[in-house]
């Protein structure tokens, strides 16, 4: 109860509101339900799916706020001091990101490269951008950035399989707030188009360095060895 009471103080009172997607009515009721009523923020029909990013009426939430919410589910990302919420991923986004967590997971382990991690954990890159990337690679020289609660700063690796929801976000915001993070290299991958693009962010933040498309085979450079066949990859979706 004590924790409770010092959330409304802090988080609650400067931030709280309650919004509507669909009809449904959504808030973590832990850090919202025992304040004062907000305005409502409505978000109807398809726009719900497309943009779930709320309309910023406060000021910008920080990592010490959103470190005050109880766990999830429903799960949130920080970007740019704003919730972002999205409504769980199609049937394909889920395969593919199981299906290149295990590449990723079984090479990276077989060479003892270092640690390989699928959302939802945080990544804290900055006080008010805390996102929950599909993918994250650290390497083992970079081990130390990985806490109990996530990992502080860029990983080496993060990957993004682009949905409705979030893809605005993954293709433009996500991707400058990591490269400013010091995050090497990040791929898009696009289930519509059957395609992953590569950027390094380090050298170019709007031009991918290569773009493979299905059925390619796909060898990383930051894994050297690992071919990922993108015919097997985008099987069956």
């Amino acid at each position: 109860m004590e924790t409770t009471s010092r959330v409304s103080q802090s988080a609650v009172d400067k931030h709280a509101f309650s919004y509507s997607l669909g009809g449904l009515d959504f808030a973590r009721r832990e850090l919202f339900c025992r304040c004062n009523p907000a305005p409502a923020l409505t978000v109807q029909g398809s726009d719900a799916y497309r943009s779930c990013m709320l309309a910023p009426a406060h000021a910008a939430i920080t990592r010490a706020e959103y470190e005050e919410m109880p766990p999830g589910p429903p799960f949130f990302q920080l970007i740019e001091g704003q919730l972002l919420m999205s409504p769980s991923p199609r049937t394909c986004h889920q395969l593919i990101v199981g299906r290149l967590y295990s590449l990723l997971l079984n090479f990276v382990h077989s060479r003892e490269l270092g640690e390989v991690f699928i959302a939802p954990l945080d990544v804290f890159l900055n006080d008010i951008n805390i996102y929950q990337p599909d993918i994250a690679f650290v390497s083992t020289a970079n081990l130390d950035k990985v806490r109990d609660n996530g990992i502080e700063g860029a990983p080496d690796l993060c990957v993004e399989v682009l949905s409705k929801s979030t893809e605005r976000f993954d293709r433009t915001t996500k991707k400058k707030v990591f490269a400013q993070a010091g995050l090497q290299e990040y791929w898009v991958v696009d289930p519509d188009a059957r395609s992953i693009s590569i950027f390094e962010l380090t050298k170019e933040i709007e031009r991918p360095v290569e773009v493979h498309v299905s059925p390619a085979k796909f060898c990383p450079a930051a894994f050297e060895g690992l071919e990922i066949d993108l015919a097997k990859l985008f099987a069956r979706l």
